[in-house]
């Protein structure tokens, strides 16, 4: 399916490149690749502090201020199409804040490889 996709943001970081030993993400190097803008949504580390997230915190609270620091992050930078690559569990949180904005979605798949991943959790 050609959704005609100009800019790919995921739930990733600059700080998480660095911690993996990483110098591009795939979906970066998908981007760089054809010509296409990317967006790391989440916060980096110094950002994370400033928000008041402790690391690794996985705390409701922590989920909804990220989420709503993916959305300010990714605003400015809409075009015609865009994807956003985030985990399942952030889908029915994240739509509601697109709607709340009035930003028209299409989820493509709301959980990749479920029976794979099913098995790490």
């Amino acid at each position: 399916m050609d959704h005609d996709i100009q800019l790919i943001s995921e739930e990733f970081s600059k700080d998480l490149l660095k911690r993996n030993n990483v110098e591009q993400s795939v979906l970066e190097t998908i981007c760089f690749e054809n010509d296409l803008k990317y967006l790391f949504l989440d916060p980096g580390i110094k950002e994370r502090k400033k928000l008041g997230i402790l690391e690794n915190s996985t705390s409701v609270n922590a989920i909804k201020i990220r989420e709503v620091f993916w959305l300010q992050r990714l605003i400015p930078n809409l075009t015609d199409a865009n994807l956003v690559m985030i985990g399942a569990t952030h889908i029915s949180t994240f739509k509601e804040l697109l709607r709340m904005r009035k930003i028209k979605f299409h989820i493509i798949e709301a959980y990749w490889e479920k029976e794979y991943f099913i098995n790490f959790s």
